[in-house]
């Protein structure tokens, strides 16, 4: 099985992208592997991953320009695995609150993200002819899908914020905005509850909520089993700084996808792991050959729209 899964992920890397005057249909297949032979979620690519034909393709626009990711797909009877490379010189993780003249204020810089878009039952009738380009909507300055009815799964793997747990954030797209925190968006998470972060941020007393509790090392990072509140008497200098975000486990369908990312020598390698299937309508259920339609995009030390992303080119996933 997994032989014949190699030499089909092989025939559809060769063949290349099907080309229309839409934008390029990326075709990727996922090599066929026992349960006992599946990666392990760490970041570093097993030696299995070699049975999966390498699907390489850039992103534009972004804070770093144009960028090659390497993708690749495996997946058991139960499972799909992915594992996604990118360069990028710098590992970003840059979410801080910093004390200034003017109080406690966002630092400089945010963090290294990757997302990925799928369309959930094919319900999004122009994303395989124009990909994640579908859902921009610039004049409105918002993101949405162009139907009621149609819905994008998002993966948010973000290396601050998820990383550290071991997960990717598991969202939804949907046609109609709603305000949140004063803007519009169309995105939202798949439940309010079980979030892995959570705001550091006490609006009464302007300032970050909770820091590192006695004996653990300060840094990018801080998990709720090492946060206490910040006393009232705590005294702070300028150019202090704590993490924006407390950190704990994710839960419910937020805790869907496994996903862990290591950087090193200029590159990040990121390995995500996610059921076929889920009790979730408000995720992509990977039944059947497919083909499943998705689109990947990459911040670099950035957010909102500075991202390198794919314009109107698509992936289409086969799972055999």
């Amino acid at each position: 099985m997994r032989r014949w899964g190699t030499l089909l992920a092989a025939l559809v890397l060769l063949a290349g992208p099907v080309r229309s005057a839409a934008g390029a249909e990326i075709e990727v297949a996922a090599a066929s592997v026992a349960q006992p032979d599946a990666p392990v979620i760490d970041g570093r690519a097993d030696r299995i991953w070699d049975s999966a034909a390498a699907v390489r393709f850039t992103l534009g626009e972004g804070s770093q320009g144009s960028v090659e990711v390497t993708l690749r797909a495996l997946r058991t009877d139960s499972h799909l695995y992915l594992l996604v490379e990118w360069p990028d010189k710098t590992e970003s993780l840059n979410r801080f609150w910093e004390l200034t003249a003017g109080g406690w204020k966002p630092g400089r810089g945010r963090e290294d993200r990757l997302n990925i878009a799928w369309s959930i039952g094919g319900s999004v009738r122009e994303f395989p002819a124009q990909g994640c380009q579908a859902l921009c909507h610039k004049t409105e300055g918002v993101m949405r899908t162009g139907a009621p009815g149609e819905k994008i799964d998002l993966w948010y793997w973000m290396a601050q914020r998820t990383n550290p747990l071991g997960a990717a954030d598991n969202w939804v797209m949907t046609h109609e905005p709603l305000l949140v925190d004063g803007q519009k968006t169309a995105r939202r998470p798949d439940m309010p509850a079980g979030a892995p972060f959570e705001p550091n941020w006490d609006e009464g007393g302007k300032r970050p909520k909770f820091t590192f509790k006695p004996g653990v090392k300060p840094g990018p990072v801080l998990l709720k089993k090492d946060a206490v509140p910040v006393p009232a008497t705590a005294r702070f200098k300028p150019g202090d700084r704590l993490p924006r975000e407390v950190l704990s486990p994710a839960a419910g369908p937020r805790a869907a996808i496994e996903a862990v990312g290591v950087w090193g020598r200029g590159r990040w390698t990121v390995e995500l792991r996610r059921a076929l299937t889920t009790a979730s309508p408000d995720d992509v259920q990977l039944t059947g050959p497919g083909p499943f339609f998705f689109g990947i995009s990459i911040h670099d030390d950035a957010e909102k729209d500075e991202h390198a992303q794919m314009g109107r080119d698509v992936l289409r996933l086969h799972v055999r």
